[in-house]
C-alpha cells in the first residue's frame, strides 16, 4: 500500500509561499543504454493554477531556456572559464557574447559561424550594424 502525505498543507515543509512539490522522474534511451533521473522543484503556483500538465510544460520550458541560452554561452563563448571578476568586467562580457548569440539568431546562423565570419571579415559586422555603409 502507498500513501503520500502533502508536505506542504502538513507543515513538514517551511518555505514562505511553496504551493506544491514537484517530482519528476525521467527515463531516457540512448543508443540502447538507459538513464534514469529525478528532478525536485519547489513553485509558488496552487494546484488551481499549474495542474499536473502545466507543471510539466513549465519544467521543460526551463530546459529550453538552458539549452537555447546557457548551453550557448557556455560551448561558445565558454563563459563558466572565464576568470574575469572584478568590477562590471564579467557582465560586459557576458552581454556582449549574448549579443553575439542574438545577432546569429537573426542572421539564421549559428553563432560560431557568425564570430568566424565576423572575425574575419570585421567590416561585415559593421556594416550590418548600420556603423558603416556598404
Amino acid at each position: 500500500m502507498t500513501t503520500t502525505t502533502n508536505l506542504v498543507d502538513s507543515g513538514y515543509l517551511q518555505w514562505p509561499g511553496v504551493q506544491q512539490l514537484i517530482r519528476f522522474d525521467r527515463h531516457t534511451t540512448v543508443a540502447g543504454k538507459t538513464r534514469n533521473s529525478t528532478t525536485y522543484a519547489i513553485t509558488s503556483l496552487s494546484r488551481q493554477q499549474a495542474n499536473a500538465g502545466r507543471l510539466l510544460q513549465l519544467l521543460r520550458g526551463r530546459w529550453c531556456i538552458e539549452n537555447c541560452c546557457f548551453h550557448v554561452a557556455d560551448t561558445t563563448f565558454h563563459q563558466d572559464h572565464h576568470r574575469t571578476r572584478t568590477g562590471h568586467a564579467a557582465q560586459a562580457l557576458a552581454n556582449l557574447d549574448y549579443f553575439a548569440t542574438n545577432l546569429a539568431r537573426q542572421l539564421q546562423q549559428s553563432p560560431r559561424t557568425t564570430l568566424r565570419e565576423h572575425a574575419l571579415k570585421p567590416y561585415l559586422l559593421f556594416q550590418r550594424l548600420g556603423i558603416l555603409k556598404n
